[in-house]
């Protein structure tokens, strides 16, 4: 809500008088730097420099700032010196929100006197910060406020920075062959920002853990920056497993999708006791794991099998011929025109511990002697 973001001050002014003289330097602040890449502010707090959202500045220089705005005593305004559009604070927050110029002067000048009381009341009213951590500690729901999905907007009321977004997790769907009854999510502001949010669900539809990659083709870093929680219960699909099928564990979510209701991830290279023992539980079938196709991976392969206690109690997926150097499943159906059966493929290729265990060591033996 936009009320939110003015400074606790204005809005005991606008309670008082209600009625909004000007723009509160805070919300221009937020706004700037929630909406345009790159905000530069000036040391006074006043200016401002970013790249223009309009027209995407400067083609040849990424990190050129052409959009500038001013705070200008409560009356902002702007101008980008290479389109050469400007305006009023009014008329950009109408472009970005995608309300009409009337609209968007009545969401920042005019609000109603009981609702700016009853924010107060809830500032007043605000846990502390330990109450706050314990309250959000059972589920990431939060990140809804923060995300863009494909199907949220209304066409009509769409900003010009919400289009964007939604273009790029669109393109992302269709890039990556991701079926649309999984939701994933793009968030546009915060700390996982210009980041693709892959979420597992609970029966209540609670985000209970999600994967944060970045967009492709952006040179932010980590390709993955993931919540810091425990993820080992977080079960892809723990609701719609067939229990006469096997169930396979990806590293990736993404991956798992591909493979449909029995795909889960074990989020990462590691696969701990406790994952095993519970998906056992849902299986009369049995547990593959089908971890990417490099190094990394068939190294924590390798270490789960001589460490992991349950090793000998599920199968492998080792990579057939026809996969060449695809680094996972989700890159080779991406790549691929065929209409496969990812589940079908993994199931006729996996192989009992023994087996994987002298193919993996003659690998690494082959892999040894390459590199004397």
């Amino acid at each position: 809500m936009i009320i939110k973001l003015f400074s606790i001050h204005h809005m005991i002014s606008i309670a008082q008088n209600g009625m909004v003289d000007m723009i509160d330097i805070q919300f221009v602040q937020q706004f700037m730097l929630q909406n345009f890449d790159q905000t530069k502010i000036s040391m006074n707090g006043t200016h401002f420099l970013s790249r223009c959202l309009l027209c995407g500045d400067s083609i040849k220089n990424p990190y050129k700032k052409r959009f500038n705005m001013d705070w200008n005593n409560g009356n902002p305004g702007w101008h980008c010196w290479n389109c050469g559009r400007h305006g009023n604070f009014i008329e950009i927050y109408s472009i970005v929100k995608g309300l009409s110029y009337d609209d968007a002067k009545k969401e920042l000048y005019k609000f109603d006197k009981d609702i700016i009381e009853r924010e107060l009341e809830k500032y007043k009213k605000r846990p502390n910060k330990q109450e706050k951590k314990e309250k959000n500690d059972d589920n990431f729901n939060f990140m809804f406020e923060k995300c863009y999905g494909v199907n949220w907007s209304d066409p009509d009321k769409t900003g010009i920075l919400e289009k964007k977004y939604i273009k790029v997790l669109g393109d992302f769907y269709e890039d990556r062959k991701i079926p649309y009854e999984y939701k994933i999510y793009i968030c546009y502001t915060g700390k996982y920002k210009n980041r693709i949010i892959i979420p597992i669900f609970d029966d209540n539809k609670n985000i209970i853990y999600f994967q944060a990659r970045k967009i492709p083709k952006t040179n932010i870093e980590p390709k993955y920056d993931n919540p810091i929680a425990p993820k080992e219960l977080c079960i892809l699909n723990k609701n719609n497993f067939n229990s006469e099928k096997y169930i396979i564990i990806c590293e990736g979510l993404i991956d798992a999708f591909m493979i449909g209701e029995q795909g889960t991830s074990c989020l990462g290279k590691e696969i701990s006791e406790e994952l095993i023992v519970e998906l056992l539980k849902y299986t009369k079938k049995g547990v593959i794991i089908a971890l990417d196709n490099d190094n990394e991976a068939y190294k924590a392969l390798s270490k789960f099998m001589q460490k992991n206690k349950y090793s000998r109690k599920v199968k492998y997926f080792l990579y057939p011929s026809i996969f060449g150097c695809h680094k996972d499943i989700n890159s080779y159906i991406k790549e691929t025109d065929d209409e496969i059966d990812m589940y079908e493929l993994i199931t006729q290729n996996s192989v009992s511990y023994s087996t994987a265990y002298t193919k993996l060591s003659i690998s690494k033996l082959l892999e040894v002697r390459k590199n004397k």
